[in-house]
């Protein structure tokens, strides 16, 4: 993973920002600009009768918004760095979790994991792509962590921010269902997702 990442990025550096970015993360940039512009033209018209452009929930687009201030070659290697970030804070909230839970790691332990899983393949994919999953990931280990924690509106407010980013942490609702400080956390998605929707 990390020799393949090298490979990528320092051709690309050498390239010049904005050189060979991947489709990906280029159809969410040029959206977050669009709807800088104009809230209104976030969708285009080929999306309608077609799986191309940008297509996550309209919600989403803020977490792009911040990286359209700049060009499209620095947002990516930020956007490419959060990725990396995402993973190894993922990482170090489920360490934390399975102690809790009575699960004890070494450092040394806690550190190789990270190395596999920062050099992992599919790690490297999201990376290169500019692809949401690992933020998405990081909102879903979150919840879990937080409802064990005991802290439902925490819990529902990452819920419903994975919710509105990538659809798909709605199935972590079912594991909710389990305890009555999950069910008031799945209102509390319920509510902080309904203001985005009020929002847009």
């Amino acid at each position: 993973g990390y020799t393949l990442l090298a490979g990528n990025v320092i051709p690309y550096l050498q390239k010049g920002a904005g050189a060979g970015i991947p489709s990906d993360f280029q159809l969410y940039y040029e959206a977050a600009f669009r709807f800088s512009e104009h809230q209104e033209s976030l969708y285009l018209e080929i999306s309608r009768d077609s799986l191309w452009g940008y297509l996550y929930p309209p919600p989403s687009i803020l977490l792009f918004l911040p990286f359209s201030d700049v060009s499209l070659g620095t947002a990516y290697l930020l956007f490419m760095t959060c990725s990396y970030g995402a993973l190894v804070a993922s990482l170090c909230i489920w360490f934390q979790y399975c102690e809790e839970k009575g699960v004890r790691t070494t450092y040394s332990e806690k550190a190789v994991l990270i190395l596999v899983g920062t050099a992992a393949g599919s790690t490297y994919h999201n990376a290169m792509l500019g692809q949401v999953n690992p933020i998405v990931l990081l909102t879903c280990i979150s919840y879990i962590f937080l409802l064990h924690r005991g802290r439902p509106a925490w819990a529902g407010l990452v819920l419903a921010v994975g919710i509105w980013i990538k659809l798909y942490p709605i199935m972590l609702c079912i594991l909710g269902l389990k305890s009555r400080t999950g069910i008031v956390s799945i209102l509390w998605t319920f509510f902080f997702g309904l203001a985005a929707v009020m929002l847009f």
